[in-house]
């Protein structure tokens, strides 16, 4: 069977909302020409709760791909996680008969007397992934090709103190999925190849989502894969040092960086982040340092980062680093912070089922249930 593996379309991205739509359309019209299967990892889309105009475009999009007789199995990702006894919009999807969610769960699909199984967990809290992969204690079907497919950080790519390490994968299972991560990888697990196919669209803009976009095919028979580009929005990171340098001057260097990956990219206006960094003139602090025309320019797509060394500021550099490698967001992290403060004061009440209450308004209840010391949720 061939099957089409695709991951990270973040629908709905604001960055790149035009693009997330876009790319996302073009991998599913390809896997649908080539796969027999199609299997989505997780962050299908950006949000927990998606706007309106982004699920009427997401139904349409797979509504499209599922007509092609084309059955497509999918989990939800860390975006689109919501605490326990809410829905998330894959469901909510899937619920719609666009394709199956085997978070949690299996599905075995058959076709020409090959059976496919795809098991699948979705995206967890890293501090909670262990107990998770025991709760889902996914087993491999007899007689058929079994997949493992679940969307988390990978420790050995991502060293982070909670990640997954490869050696807990259950084991057993002919091929590993993984999403989560946007930069395409191939690494073994319990001696199988374990893919990670990468987004379809530019988020984090960090160095590792430079180069091609797109999917990955794998074919049972022949074990083989292959990556399937797709046309993409160019993005491209550039690192520039200056050494005590001036205002001018940093802007000319940055005006001339520009220009030159404009016109390697012909008629496609491209995504830039330049970080800048090195030292300033004395008396300058980078607060100093107006280039903001530089995002006006009409051919780029321009962010610029300053992280010129600065003893008052190189703490909050350092800080800034540090969760950049651990690709974790802002509520990930008021999460963590929060649950490890629930858990000192006795409570057991989830983290994150507080934070989506306090979403919805629901703060009242909130503050019942500590007033009460709930001890259980």
């Amino acid at each position: 069977m061939r099957i089409a593996i695709i991951a990270d379309l973040h629908l709905g991205y604001g960055r790149f909302y035009a693009d997330s739509f876009e790319q996302a359309r073009r991998a599913l019209a390809e896997a649908v020409k080539r796969a027999d299967l199609i299997l989505v990892a997780g962050d299908i889309f950006d949000a927990k709760v998606p706007k309106m105009e982004v699920l009427s475009e997401a139904i349409r999009m797979f509504r499209s791909a599922s007509g092609k007789r084309v059955p497509i199995a999918a989990i939800h990702g860390t975006h689109e996680r919501r605490s326990r006894g809410s829905s998330n919009p894959v469901q909510l999807l899937a619920e719609a008969g666009l394709f199956t969610d085997v978070h949690n769960s299996s599905a075995i699909f058959e076709l020409d007397g090959e059976k496919v199984a795809v098991h699948g967990m979705g995206g967890v809290p890293e501090q909670y992934v262990t107990n998770a992969l025991e709760a889902c204690s996914p087993k491999p079907v007899e007689g058929a090709f079994n997949i493992f497919m679940f969307h988390q950080n990978i420790r050995e790519l991502v060293p982070a103190p909670d990640a997954l390490g490869i050696e807990q994968l259950p084991p057993g299972f002919d091929l590993y999925v993984c999403g989560h991560m946007h930069a395409r990888t191939v690494l073994e697990a319990d001696g199988k190849l374990l893919l990670i196919p990468g987004s379809t669209v530019v988020t984090q803009m960090r160095g590792e989502e430079q180069g091609e976009k797109g999917f990955v095919m794998f074919d049972t028979k022949t074990r083989k894969h292959e990556f399937v580009p797709i046309k993409t929005r160019p993005f491209v990171m550039a690192d520039i040092k200056f050494e005590n340098a001036g205002i001018s001057e940093i802007a000319q260097k940055c005006e001339k960086t520009i220009s030159g990956i404009v016109g390697k990219n012909g008629p496609d206006m491209p995504a830039i982040r330049l970080v800048l960094g090195g030292s300033l003139s004395k008396g300058l602090m980078p607060s100093d340092v107006d280039v903001s025309h530089l995002a006006e320019r009409s051919d780029a797509i321009v962010f610029i980062d300053k992280e010129f060394s600065s003893s008052d500021m190189q703490t909050a550099i350092n800080k800034l680093r540090e969760l950049r490698a651990r690709k974790s967001s802002a509520r990930e992290l008021g999460a963590e912070r929060l649950a490890e403060k629930l858990k000192a004061a006795g409570f057991k009440l989830e983290a994150e089922w507080i934070l989506d209450a306090l979403a919805d308004g629901k703060g009242d209840e909130v503050v019942k249930m500590l007033s009460g010391k709930e001890r259980s949720r």
